[in-house]
């Protein structure tokens, strides 16, 4: 492993590695390689961990040890190999940001210190509190339609208490145009570019309901097609809790204005004239229940 920067980077494995320490904090904990093997003997503090794979990994972690990864936890093994989390015993994952988390195992790991970690064709053992291994869905679609079972993982279009995840992992792009509610809304570029339409009918009272947290993480873009002369469909969301937007990762377009009722807002008339919104001219939403319009 590298220290680079504020990167701690394991880029090539020929055996298993062991961080000997007292507990260490960086900014980046990177996995590039298409395996791993990582046993840490102490606590870590991150801003991102990363580890995506294609060839499985294995992530040791000690026993009544915290580890806390602050911005976004990427977790990503493939079919037949995931990324374990095991320990030695019980051992906490506090992730305070967004999470991305696909064909892992995990055992013996307590979250209750950060938000629930929704974790899609994934597997728990032991006592894994916070940890959710049910509820989340990711598009996987061949169409655009959001409403067709088959462009689902699991199968099945989202209902009420699914926590939604749109990675990037199809080159499609999901189009949501009718009311639609779901527990939460992760939309992360961990393969590529993500990107969720949402074109509800301008003169029309459907919402996108989010009942908890709505996350556009790096690379990812939440945004509905863009009218002519006549404005004919636009985005309409409805957040529970907390609409967080990451470094370089959302676009509105259409030169729309925008509009958060409530304990916060976007200006009315600060649409730019190239129709976009920069990502600096987005807030972070905090303990609302605003409804957006663009």
């Amino acid at each position: 492993m590298a220290l680079n920067g504020g990167q701690l980077t394991q880029t090539t494995l020929t055996g298993p590695i062991t961080v000997a320490s007292g507990g260490f904090t960086t900014r980046d904990l990177l996995f590039p390689a298409v395996s791993a093997n990582v046993s840490f003997s102490g606590d870590f503090t991150a801003t991102d961990l990363q580890l995506l794979v294609s060839d499985g990994a294995t992530l040791t972690f000690a026993a009544g040890q915290t580890y806390t990864v602050n911005n976004q936890l990427l977790l990503s093994g493939v079919s037949g190999n995931p990324v374990v989390l095991t320990g030695v015993g019980a051992w906490d994952l506090n992730a305070n940001g967004y999470a991305a988390v696909r064909y892992v195992d995990v055992t013996g790991s307590d979250a209750s210190g950060g938000r629930t970690i929704y974790a899609v064709d994934s597997t728990g053992h032991g006592i894994t509190p916070n940890w959710n291994f049910g509820n989340g869905k990711v598009w996987s679609g061949t169409t655009t339609s959001w409403t067709t079972d088959g462009n689902w993982l699991p199968s099945g279009v989202p209902v009420s208490t699914n926590v939604i995840l749109i990675d990037g992992s199809t080159n499609t792009i999901p189009r949501l145009t009718n009311a639609t509610t779901i527990a939460g809304l992760v939309v992360v570029g961990v393969s590529g570019t993500a990107t969720l339409t949402v074109d509800m009918p301008y003169a029309g009272s459907d919402v996108l309901t989010v009942s908890g947290d709505v996350d556009i993480g790096a690379n990812g873009i939440l945004m509905h097609t863009a009218n002519g002369a006549t404005a004919v469909q636009r985005l309409v969301m409805t957040v529970g809790s907390n609409l967080n937007v990451a470094a370089g990762g959302l676009t509105w377009t259409s030169a729309a204005s925008a509009r958060m009722p409530g304990p916060a807002e976007l200006p009315a008339t600060k649409a730019p004239p190239t129709g976009e919104w920069a990502e600096t001219e987005l807030p972070t939403m905090r303990q609302g229940r605003p409804t957006a319009r663009w």
